[in-house]
């Protein structure tokens, strides 16, 4: 019999499985360029110039969902947009959020 430790254990694994397949069926109806832009936001690297503009078109594939999004999201998204220097890691974090969150709406909304 397994112990509650085990079983805490197991069913946090199997929600990380549906989190990836979940990613994954999202990630299919994205463009590559996004998927790409995405993937690297989740290295929590520094960002160059060119990386800043990765950040943009997430921000602007975020604002293509704005009944998805609450209004502190969207402020931040404004915010984020006019934001000329490299993100902290709170902000990546919550920029990731916002991604997965719609991330998930379109993974539900996929056949």
């Amino acid at each position: 019999m397994n112990s509650a430790a085990e079983t805490a254990t197991d069913a946090e694994i199997i929600n990380l499985d549906e989190v990836r397949r979940a990613r994954r069926a999202a990630e299919s109806q994205m463009p590559e360029p996004l998927v790409e832009a995405i993937s690297f936001l989740r290295r929590r690297k520094p960002l160059t110039d060119q990386e800043r503009e990765y950040v943009a078109e997430i921000i602007n594939f975020c604002r293509a969902y704005p009944e998805k999004l609450s209004a502190w999201e969207r402020d931040f998204l404004d915010a984020l947009a006019e934001w000329n220097l490299s993100l902290s890691d709170r902000q990546r974090l919550a920029l990731d959020r916002i991604v997965d969150k719609i991330e998930r709406f379109l993974a539900r909304a996929s056949p």
